[in-house]
């Protein structure tokens, strides 16, 4: 296996993407164990790291030890021309290379006595006070690691250890004794301009290598290349410089983003089990949400709020629109539904379908079928084959495929549109302006316009 063969794969993903209206592309690699994917895989990725308009890249893989950290740094130091075990190769590693921890991970780090804190944090007023509690609820979260009040205390604790780094670096780079905005434009600016220096000071090169390591996204642009685990890929970060943790899936880290998922038997198991987590503790119901979604673009043909018709300016975006307005009158027609849907054997609130107890019962393997009623105007499940009739079948199961399917590409429609939205006003915000994230611009300004959903919806 040779570079040139991650160098194919990326070439007829650009090509496809230039021929369809996908924004994302799934390539599948296989080789027998041995052949080198993770060792190529490093050459690849290290090459990527010195072209600039190379996109970003999330290495992906189950467990922490499958991270390609060895053959990262043989890659370095063979273009460094430096033995393996060299600073040098320590130091290129991490400014290129960003290891995103769990919440435990990150506290352990941070605990290790090998960890080695720089010696300039510790100086610092209130290094103990912080430190200290960042350590009492580590050792809680511990000893039950699956109570939720304890995850929450220990994450509120790293947060503002991260503050106290971020405050620290401020008050050393401008030369004041106090400062209330500490994560302002500026003074962000002026962190992520320090961590890219080399330093003939010793201490601040160890403090700039200190933070590189462990602290990545406090220049995420820097980074190249980003490790995590799946449990990390399927649930969300905190950013340096933010309170708030953002799902992976809505983060800008992704935009254009090549995502390589290692060992993808294990991987694939995982990503099913959240997804399927998540659905079952969804209480929406997917054809009130079809509805939904269907007088939402019903009402777009009428009236398009500013955020959309900016969004909205392409032909391409526009030709998408309609597709999917005509796919929805298409789906309602075919499958009935807006006809009310009835169960015989029970009443449910807001006619759930896929929740309980619909979800054990398809799960304890019965068979179920829709069926139209034309003279009650309504469709009807059932799952007794003896009162099934074939002429009024509606195909329960490939409904509820090309539904789902259909909801999926409206997200990720109202997704490109937010993210479109949002570089047209962060373009036009000055460098001291927070900056309108993706969530801020797909939820309030587009979902909630268009459908007007609540929040448990959105």
């Amino acid at each position: 296996m040779q570079v040139q063969d991650f160098l194919n794969i990326e070439a007829a993903s650009k090509k496809v993407k230039a021929m369809t209206e996908n924004q994302h592309t799934l390539s599948l690699l296989t080789a027998l164990t041995g052949t080198g994917k993770t060792t190529v895989a490093a050459q690849y990725l290290i090459q990527n790291c010195h072209d600039e308009k190379a996109r970003v890249t999330f290495f992906v893989t189950d467990q922490k030890k499958n991270f390609p950290t060895e053959p990262l740094k043989k890659e370095i130091a063979r273009q460094l021309n430096v033995p393996i075990t060299s600073e040098e190769v320590e130091r290129e590693f991490y400014r290129r290379v960003g290891v995103l921890y769990s919440l435990a991970d990150e506290a352990k780090n941070l605990l290790d006595p090998l960890n080695r804190i720089p010696d300039y944090f510790r100086r610092q007023e209130n290094f103990e006070v912080t430190f200290n509690k960042v350590q009492r609820r580590y050792k809680n979260f511990c000893t039950e690691p699956d109570n939720d009040e304890f995850r929450r205390e220990l994450r509120n604790e790293l947060r503002n250890w991260r503050r106290f780094i971020c405050e620290k670096l401020v008050l050393k780079l401008t030369k004041r004794t106090k400062t209330k905005e500490v994560s302002s434009e500026d003074n962000i600016q002026k962190i992520q301009h320090f961590l890219r220096q080399d330093h003939k000071s010793a201490q601040n090169q160890k403090l700039c290598d200190w933070v590189n390591r462990y602290y990545p996204l406090a220049d995420e642009e820097q980074r190249k290349i980003f490790l995590l685990t799946t449990n990390k890929f399927i649930t969300s970060y905190t950013p340096f410089y933010g309170h708030r943790g953002i799902p992976f899936i809505t983060s800008h880290l992704l935009n254009d983003a090549l995502v390589i998922l290692d060992e993808i038997d294990a991987t694939k198991v995982k990503l099913l089990d959240y997804e399927i987590a998540n659905t079952i503790n969804d209480k929406e119901n997917i054809l009130a949400l079809f509805a939904a979604i269907e007088a939402g673009l019903a009402r777009l043909q009428r009236e398009v709020p500013k955020p959309l018709s900016l969004a909205l300016k392409s032909p391409k975006t526009k030709r998408k629109l309609q597709a999917l307005v005509d796919e929805a009158n298409e789906l309602s027609l075919t499958y009935r539904l807006y006809f009310p849907h009835k169960s015989s054997l029970q009443t449910f609130e807001n006619n759930f379908i896929f929740h309980f107890p619909y979800i054990r019962m398809a799960s304890s393997g019965l068979e179920w079928w829709t069926q139209l009623e034309e003279p009650l105007a309504t469709v009807k499940f059932i799952n007794n084959k003896k009162a099934y009739n074939p002429d009024k079948d509606l195909h329960f199961y490939q409904m509820l495929a090309r539904v789902s399917m259909f909801i999926d590409d409206f997200v990720a429609f109202i997704r490109r549109c937010a993210h479109r939205f949002a570089d047209l006003e962060n373009a036009d915000r000055n460098l001291l302006a927070p900056k309108l994230s993706l969530d801020n611009a797909a939820y309030p300004y587009t979902v909630y316009w268009v459908l007007i959903m609540n929040n448990r919806r959105c």
